[in-house]
């Protein structure tokens, strides 16, 4: 499973690059600067995410799991979603910088880019 959602974050970095003028700012909803965090987005359903921090750079759908990109000032956060029943509710964060390796603090990520 591990090297499964490596493998589609691996793909999802590089296909993120053709969506990098995008990059200032994640979200136009910078208002909620300093109260966004990991716990927040964690098992929120996608109409909450949208709601939060605006709709992703690109949505892939590999049934039941849904994988949301957004390409950010300093790097990429990924949202994993499962489907339940007719809502999809967010199950997995990771964040990556710019050189593509894994952000420790997905909070300070958050904080830097929404």
């Amino acid at each position: 499973m591990v090297k499964f959602i490596l493998a589609i974050v691996l793909m999802f970095s590089a296909m993120a690059d053709a969506y990098a003028e995008n990059s200032a700012k994640c979200s136009s909803r910078s208002f909620f600067l300093g109260s966004l965090d990991a716990r927040r987005l964690l098992s929120s359903s996608a109409d909450d995410i949208v709601d939060l921090i605006g709709e992703p750079a690109l949505k892939r759908v590999d049934h039941p799991a849904e994988i949301w990109l957004y390409r950010c000032e300093y790097g990429s956060l990924f949202i994993f979603f499962d489907k339940k029943g007719d809502k999809a509710f967010s199950r997995y964060i990771e964040a990556r910088d710019r050189s593509d390796e894994l952000v420790p603090d997905i909070n300070v990520f958050l904080k830097r880019n929404f």
